[in-house]
């Protein structure tokens, strides 16, 4: 595949450091348990309310996908949660859409005026995001402070901003992926980890904003991106630890140790990076044996569902993920 925001090419060297190995009988194991019908059904709800334009789904994905890090507990700490439709309980990233969808609805910001998103203050955050039994989200500093990112460096004002947006990048999925990581700090999500201005590029949040965006325009028959192909996987928290349970991630013992005894892997450490990268190369074999073996061709975002609802399912009965405090995913 192409890798036109540069994430295999920075990522692959992390494979030899023998901190997190592939097992390619297991990626091989389990394409075999992933049908082309599990690659169409999208599970994932993107919207929990009803009567949005298709501009302000665009939008309102765009300031999710701002906040949208880091919702493990610290240790002794409540998960954070909410109550949702239905009184449906809800935590992590859904909770989260939840609560600024819901906000939009309610007038708290204004999906098609991004500006506004630079208003909101502390206060009026933590209540957008108050949790149950006094459950807190946690870094809602960082939170406010990518939301003032994203409402000053998308100037999107009003109907036909998001369209005028998406022309502006090409129609592109890493066009529009490269314009937010250009226009907004936070989105960014790359490490100079020799010092020597050579990045290590991950970028999660902004490509997921942009397969979401993808998934939103074929659902309202707008064509979607020809090229979401080139995106690449997602690393997260949740994959690698659904990796890791797969078989797929081999960790060196010390980095197991520290995992499993939920000790923070320090933030753009050697072992962090090594996690991410293996976990990018990872749904890479995995999608490019999917490709061999059902004969199609299978999209990084595509497969990234599949994982993601796996890993939820499983998220319980799983050995511990790595614990990094991060605003990258």
């Amino acid at each position: 595949m192409n890798d036109p925001l540069g994430v295999l090419g920075s990522t692959r060297y992390f494979l030899r450091m023998g901190v997190v190995g592939i097992d390619h009988s297991s990626v091989s194991a389990v394409a075999k348990t992933i049908t082309p019908e599990d690659l169409t059904h999208l599970a994932k709800p993107l919207f929990f309310f009803e009567g949005w334009t298709w501009e302000e789904k665009v939008a309102i994905t765009l300031i999710r996908n701002a906040v949208n890090f880091s919702f493990w507990p610290d240790h002794n700490e409540p998960r954070w949660t909410v109550h949702g439709m239905e009184n449906k309980i809800l935590d992590g990233s859904t909770a989260a859409y939840f609560c600024l969808e819901k906000a939009a609805r309610q007038g708290w910001v204004s999906p098609l005026y991004f500006q506004d998103l630079s208003r909101i203050d502390k206060d009026e955050l933590a209540q957008i995001f108050q949790g149950d039994g006094g459950s807190e989200i946690p870094l809602l500093p960082e939170r406010l402070n990518c939301l003032d990112e994203l409402g000053r460096g998308l100037q999107v004002k009003g109907s036909g901003g998001i369209e005028e947006l998406l022309a502006t990048t090409g129609w592109s999925a890493p066009g529009l992926a490269r314009y937010l990581i250009q226009k907004i700090p936070n989105f960014n999500d790359a490490v100079d980890c020799w010092g020597d201005g050579e990045t290590v590029k991950f970028h999660k949040r902004a490509q997921l904003a942009v397969s979401e965006i993808h998934r939103i325009m074929l659902d309202e028959h707008r064509g979607g991106f020809a090229d979401v192909g080139d995106l690449t996987a997602l690393s997260d928290y949740r994959i690698p630890q659904l990796f890791r349970e797969m078989g797929i991630l081999v960790y060196h013992e010390d980095l197991a140790e520290m995992v499993d005894g939920e000790e923070e892997v320090p933030l753009n450490s050697v072992a962090e990076i090594c996690i991410r990268a293996a976990t990018i190369w990872g749904a890479e074999y995995l999608r490019q044996e999917l490709e061999k073996r059902l004969k199609q061709a299978v999209t990084a975002a595509q497969l990234d569902y599949v994982l993601w609802r796996k890993a939820r399912e499983l998220k319980d009965s799983m050995r511990p993920h790595h614990r990094t405090r991060t605003i990258a995913y």
